[in-house]
């Protein structure tokens, strides 16, 4: 991730990276890029890469993959991915499609997608949507 800027080309733009130069300046993935985030040397991002919802996917210098968890609803429409504590922490949308979506709070490691415990019954657009670290604590409303 060193010695390379990723940037995305606006509002539903592609992610590109460039080290300065125009023969170094590439798309790395076409479809709608945001919330770039770098944890443990690579970038992770949302992307609608078709006409469904964002997903989460993960750019490691060489090949873009989408992160998937066990239930496959879990990825949907990642939101403000920060990097706090080693783990990559991010909002994401559970039971997708089943007329009760829940925007809740994960964390991930690079390895493992975790749901954290209910903080308070977010539902809707009432989800985690600010994130920031304070020292010693990830505050998020």
């Amino acid at each position: 991730m060193s010695s390379r800027i990723y940037f995305s080309d606006g509002p539903g733009g592609s992610l590109w990276k460039t080290d300065g130069t125009s023969n170094g300046t590439k798309v790395i993935s076409a479809g709608r890029a945001e919330f770039l985030t770098v944890l443990g040397g690579k970038l992770y991002f949302s992307a609608n890469k078709s006409a469904g919802v964002a997903k989460l996917f993960v750019y490691d210098g060489a090949s873009v993959t989408q992160i998937s968890s066990t239930n496959g609803n879990l990825t949907d429409s990642p939101v403000l991915g920060v990097e706090y504590g080693g783990r990559l922490w991010l909002a994401l949308t559970t039971n997708a499609g089943s007329g009760t979506a829940r925007s809740k709070l994960f964390a991930y490691d690079g390895t493992t997608l975790t749901q954290m415990s209910d903080t308070g019954g977010f539902t809707g657009a009432d989800a985690p949507s600010t994130f920031g670290p304070d020292g010693n604590a990830l505050h998020f409303l």
